[in-house]
């Protein structure tokens, strides 16, 4: 019908299932973007020199290329040929022929991001095998600022989420003035009252707390695996880590707390405005 309309108290409940909904997401989606950076980081691979000082000779050099190749997080570790190196000189500006090159004995290797000071790890892994060597990485290309980014955009949808919710109860305690008018007709303090507003409030956020952040992960997680197809359990229970887990219990705490606070100055303001008319 076209002059229906919600109840108030019903459409402060929509309010406030939006605006949890609102910072839940955000949270979330904030977790997700730097979840997805830290596995692209981990995952980046950095190209490393490997020069072998001693025993220098290509025997050694195969030798460190196999020992470099099997371990943990080198994607790839082979022999520096002459050419290859010419190429690469070649690449840098000079032109040099690969027989104009003096001796040296080098590995090139890629390693992946994940690895934690690679000169230290892969020098003392070939010296085990007495290979000393002198490793040259390059430094990691600056990653732009999604980390701040992200938890900039979700600070300001959890701001804007708990305001919404807050002003919500804040209005629905104005609309249920009954209790504050009553109070105030048999002289109760206005801490009686601020706390049966409160509990109230409390249980009001609380209820759009928990429908508002299990929509949220629901949409969190729809967007996370969209491009897998069809999710399993086993597909799902990976996602949901430490930080996750704290996340989702924070909604509803925080939303019942913000409600708490809102319904509390709704009912002073009732309480206040049936004092002077009484």
């Amino acid at each position: 019908m076209s002059g229906m309309r919600l109840r108030p108290i019903a459409a402060h409940f929509v309010v406030a299932l939006l605006a949890t909904f609102i910072a839940a997401a955000g949270a979330l989606f904030a977790r997700a973007a730097v979840v997805a950076v830290e596995i692209a980081e981990a995952r980046a691979l950095t190209p490393v020199i490997v020069r072998v000082t001693q025993p220098a000779d290509w025997d050694s050099v195969a030798r460190a290329a196999a020992l470099l190749s099997d371990m943990d997080g080198v994607a790839l570790a082979a022999p520096m040929s002459p050419e290859r190196a010419a190429a690469l000189l070649r690449q840098a500006g000079s032109e040099v022929s690969p027989d104009q090159l003096p001796a040296f004995y080098m590995v090139e290797a890629e390693i992946e991001g994940r690895i934690s000071d690679p000169k230290t790890r892969l020098r003392d892994a070939l010296a085990k095998d007495g290979i000393l060597v002198e490793v040259d990485a390059s430094p990691p290309a600056p990653s732009p600022p999604v980390r701040e980014a992200a938890w900039g955009g979700a600070l300001l949808a959890v701001t804007l989420g708990l305001a919404l919710l807050w002003l919500a109860a804040r209005a629905q305690a104005q609309i249920a003035s009954a209790a504050a008018i009553i109070n105030a007709d048999i002289g109760a303090p206005l801490g009686r009252t601020l706390f049966a507003y409160g509990r109230s409030g409390a249980l009001f956020g609380f209820r759009a707390g928990i429908i508002g952040t299990g929509l949220a992960a629901v949409c969190a997680i729809a967007a996370i695996m969209a491009p897998r197809g069809a999710p399993s359990l086993g597909d799902l229970w990976p996602l949901l880590g430490r930080t996750e887990f704290l996340m989702l219990c924070a909604g509803p705490l925080l939303a019942a707390l913000a409600a708490a606070s809102g319904a509390r100055a709704g009912g002073a303001q009732a309480h206040r405005k049936a004092e002077r008319v009484g």
